[in-house]
């Protein structure tokens, strides 16, 4: 199909209607604005969008509490089927720009047309990076208040101070739109302040913004006792846990470790426990095993295996590293790492894949794999 650009009689329309907005009272401007996505709609079939975007961007447009503003310093109301859903929380006193007024849409099947023009004319459906960071502060400060916590602005390194019945924590708030895998980072002074204030320090991670905000919340997430220089929090099925490598200042080779995964291991721990309480061998099994797993891994880093740089190169730990590290941590730590890894490995294929342990079994082979957690936890923080 042939493409046709826009005819240039077309274009000094669009740029006279243009020019009459920004001056126009609400009413005109309602029918201005109408008539432009008309003309938008009669050219999108055989005009490529990158020319419509130049020729109908930078409206004057009206939000929905009557001001006129320019298209690209408002947000698309719900209404218009946009992707971030704002209208709630604008509501419940939320500071967020404008949003574009409904008195444009005159039937709801007109919603996805407006829902393109607008957004081919400079309407925000998506909000940058700072107000998903300002709503994540905002949504925790007004839980943690509901909560009965007395909430301050924070200092340097954490984003809130609170306090209750003579405790206080000081709060680090991270958001994030998705609820899938994803990292988020700790800058050098957060990770500082983290150190600094240990129990006290509350890394909070709202994920899911704004559609369905969710709240994690991980107490001292950096248990490491070393000065710290960065730190990386990654999302993980059963929540958000502190991962990745942590550096002693300044850096020596075998200080680099992983003593944030001890978050994981105790989290893995407890469900482990739980699905032994309901009786679930399976679930169990596979638990402790990835305890097990965690405890060989952050061992290797700390003491600065050869596997575990082999790991990071290939950016994942097959069976072939993570046995040949097992081999020399026992070498130089002794036989609590082998008998520890040999239970959860006898509990991952017998009582995992193959199914045929029953809870009594796997309760047989827990004191051996806690002992490989007690002197992992030991070796990488001492």
């Amino acid at each position: 199909m042939k493409t046709y650009y826009i005819n240039p009689s077309y274009e000094e329309i669009i740029s006279a209607i243009k020019e009459k907005l920004k001056g126009s009272p609400i009413d005109e401007n309602i029918k201005y604005v109408r008539f432009l996505k008309l003309l938008y709609i009669a050219l999108r079939s055989y005009v490529p969008r990158e020319y419509l975007k130049r020729a109908f961007g930078g409206l004057k447009v009206l939000t929905d509490d009557g001001k006129l503003v320019d298209s690209d310093q408002c947000f698309l109301h719900d209404a218009y089927g946009s992707e971030e859903k704002w209208v709630a929380w604008r509501d419940r006193g939320f500071k967020i720009d404008p949003l574009v007024s409904l008195k444009y849409m005159t039937d709801e099947s007109e919603v996805s047309s407006w829902r393109e023009f607008f957004r081919d004319v400079g309407i925000m459906e998506n909000a940058k990076n700072e107000i998903i960071g300002n709503f994540a502060v905002w949504f925790v400060e007004k839980r943690l208040a509901e909560m009965g916590y007395t909430v301050t602005p924070g200092g340097t390194g954490y984003d809130l101070h609170v306090l209750k019945e003579g405790g206080e924590a000081f709060v680090e708030v991270k958001g994030t739109r998705l609820n899938e895998a994803e990292t988020i980072n700790l800058t050098e002074v957060e990770s500082q302040a983290a150190h600094k204030y240990g129990e006290k320090h509350w890394l909070i991670v709202v994920e899911g913004i704004p559609n369905h905000p969710r709240v994690w919340r991980l107490r001292n997430p950096v248990r490491s006792g070393f000065l710290i220089q960065s730190w990386r929090i990654a999302r993980f099925k059963a929540g958000w846990h502190a991962v990745g490598k942590v550096f002693k200042w300044p850096c020596p080779a075998r200080c680099v470790v992983a003593a944030g995964r001890f978050e994981l291991v105790r989290r893995l721990l407890a469900e482990a426990e739980e699905y032994l309480a309901r009786g679930d061998a399976v679930q169990s099994s596979e638990k402790f095993y990835k305890v097990a797993e965690e405890c060989v891994k952050a061992l290797s880093e700390r003491l600065g295996l050869p596997e575990a740089k082999e790991a990071e190169v290939k950016g994942r730990w097959t069976v072939a590293l993570l046995e040949r590290a097992v081999r020399r941590l026992a070498d130089e730590l002794g036989v609590d790492v082998q008998l520890g890894w040999d239970a959860a490995g006898h509990l991952h294929v017998w009582g995992f894949h193959e199914a045929k342990l029953e809870v009594e079994d796997v309760k047989a082979r827990i004191p051996l794999i806690k002992r490989l957690v007690e002197l992992a936890e030991k070796t990488c923080t001492e």
